[in-house]
């Protein structure tokens, strides 16, 4: 079933993953936070600590589906250069040089898709991934269709207020699929999880895609649960941006660690 995927870094990381018997960790990085040089190292350096995948956020002027911790990001990029389209460009190409995993360029529509970004960062073979958020369906689908064959993802959300025929329309086809562990802004402190093994089922029951979870993950523990849960992957942002932010380098490498070891699972593979 890996061969459902564009991306080979993509298929191989998830390969590998089930061979340790092991979730994925998913780490948002934005782009050239809090300065290029510095934002290269860091997200290199928690690829050493234990991040299978990195989600690079694009900066934008309006980040709204945001928290305060990621909108403050954004904030300190854009002051960094009026043009974060070739800062971003600069980051995710040096940052493939330092790095071999799969990189997701996640973002708003304007930013990646309106400015052609996506279509060079594709034509560079830097990224694995496509995480628009904000796109309808029919621009996801055209992207999909004009990315998917320079091995590139597009990543489909699906959240526990979808009724049953919007998410079987949504995960149709599907590579690779992120869940939201619940709708609104991210960081959210109140996040709930009540129905987090439910969204699994239902997802499960329609796609045999690989489903990440995310939102509102911000401790080993949390992993620990979204991952027995059966998820094959956790997404962290905020924590990992809020430690960026203070220059918690020390302590965001040992989150990380953390994180890792929490997404091991006990006993035999997951069947999928």
């Amino acid at each position: 079933m890996s061969s459902r995927f564009h991306s080979n870094r993509m298929m191989n990381t998830y390969e590998m993953a089930r061979n340790r018997n092991e979730a994925m960790i998913v780490g948002y990085f934005i782009a050239a936070d809090p300065d290029l040089p510095q934002a290269i190292n860091i997200a290199a350096e928690a690829v050493a600590a234990g991040v299978d995948v990195l989600e690079i956020g694009v900066p934008s002027p309006n980040p709204f589906l945001e928290g305060n911790i990621i909108r403050r990001g954004h904030q300190r990029v854009q002051q960094l250069s009026p043009d974060t389209r070739d800062l971003t460009i600069r980051y995710c190409t040096q940052l493939r040089e330092r790095v071999d995993v799969p990189m997701w360029l996640m973002g708003y529509s304007q930013d990646i898709v309106d400015s052609g970004l996506y279509r060079e960062l594709a034509d560079k073979q830097v990224i694995d991934g496509l995480v628009l958020p904000d796109a309808p369906r029919n621009v996801l689908t055209e992207v999909e269709r004009e990315v998917g064959s320079q091995g590139v993802d597009v990543v489909r959300l699906v959240h526990s207020q979808m009724d049953q025929d919007e998410l079987r329309e949504t995960v149709s086809g599907a590579t690779v699929l992120y869940a939201q562990l619940y709708t609104g802004t991210t960081g959210d402190f109140l996040s709930q999880s009540n129905d987090l093994n439910q969204l699994y089922t239902r997802v499960r029951s329609l796609s045999e895609a690989m489903v990440v979870a995310g939102f509102g993950i911000r401790s080993a523990e949390r992993v620990r649960e979204v991952t027995s849960g059966g998820y094959d992957g956790a997404v962290v942002g905020s924590a990992y941006v809020a430690k960026v932010e203070r220059g918690e380098m020390d302590s965001l490498y040992q989150l990380i660690a953390d994180m890792k070891i929490a997404a091991r699972r006990p006993g035999k593979l997951l069947s999928k």
